[in-house]
């Protein structure tokens, strides 16, 4: 069989129904510069597509105990969403900085993420891990009350009362204007 249509059959699997370690190790091999040219391509980012590619052949060792054959086209569609997961936090993390930058009139670039960073880290504990779940972690907002421990109303919330701290720790440094 070619290198694109070969696969880790069933027979491969130990007696638990994992995946062995040295099949799968060669199905890397003979995969992983395919994901990672695809996920390169894709995101143009030599360092995330090292991620993607890792993070694929991560869920494909997950999942190697569910499926009967693997081939590389199972392996592009994992690499397909978590590039899709990517696309998305990208825009997340653009939208977040739009946001901070047009809530604190800041207009050089080059000095937001310090001026991001050092008001970060005049929050509260609780205020700071909030936005890092929210924005950096990218939970949702069932995922936000799951970790929080409350109702998903109340996670939202404590993210608006984060972000207006935020937001006031940057007026009061002269970033951000008087409005709330």
């Amino acid at each position: 069989m070619s290198v694109m249509g070969s696969s880790v059959s069933e027979a491969s699997e130990e007696k638990d129904g994992s995946p062995d370690e040295a099949e799968f190790a060669a199905f890397y091999r003979r995969h992983y510069w395919f994901i990672f040219a695809f996920a390169n391509r894709r995101l143009s980012d030599e360092e995330a597509a090292r991620e993607i590619a890792a993070d694929t052949f991560r869920v494909a060792w997950s999942k190697m105990s569910e499926r009967g054959d693997r081939e590389l086209a199972w392996l592009y569609g994992i690499a397909r969403n978590l590039i899709g997961n990517e696309y998305r936090r990208q825009l997340r993390e653009r939208a977040l900085l739009r946001r901070i930058q047009h809530d604190a009139r800041i207009l050089d670039t080059d000095s937001t993420a310090d001026l991001i960073r050092e008001a970060l880290l005049e929050l509260r504990y609780e205020d700071r891990d909030i936005l890092y779940l929210t924005y950096w972690e990218e939970l949702s907002a069932s995922r936000l009350a799951e970790v929080l421990g409350c109702s998903e109303a109340s996670a939202w919330k404590r993210v608006s009362r984060a972000r207006k701290a935020l937001k006031d720790i940057l007026t009061k440094k002269g970033h951000g204007h008087g409005s709330a």
